[in-house]
């Protein structure tokens, strides 16, 4: 009986710990602009499929559909990349978006595709 006392003390030391931590930099976690606390809806699931366009305009957005997992918080807590955005290609190292060093011997073929990777990598840097 001893050893469960003595478990449940630690783990409300550590409780009290952990909650003293959080009360420190709560302040810092919530963004200082107002705008961002707006609470707005969120489509969780959005992706070309759940997108219907105009047949004859393209880019005009007719229809978003499966909205069932859509749900209303701050900005700030969903603010962002929806996945049809996703980069599924090599990341980039750190802040360095090339080239491959063989590029002026690769096909032309090779490098239009090159250049297409790089482009979405510099896209998934932002």
């Amino acid at each position: 009986m001893a050893a469960l006392a003595s478990t449940s003390h630690q783990r409300i030391k550590s409780s009290s710990f952990a909650l003293n931590g959080y009360l420190q930099i709560a302040p810092y976690l919530l963004p200082k602009t107002q705008d961002l606390h707006a609470f707005v809806i969120w489509h969780n699931d959005l992706h070309t499929d759940n997108i219907f366009v105009d047949l004859n305009d393209p880019v005009k957005i007719v229809g978003i559909i499966d909205w069932q997992s859509m749900h209303l918080s701050p900005l700030f807590l969903q603010a962002r990349t929806p996945a049809l955005l996703d980069f599924e290609g090599p990341l980039p190292d750190f802040f360095e978006v090339k080239l491959p060093a063989d590029f002026d011997t690769l096909s032309p073929e090779e490098q239009e595709r090159a250049r297409k990777i790089r482009s979405m990598q510099s896209l998934y840097k932002l």
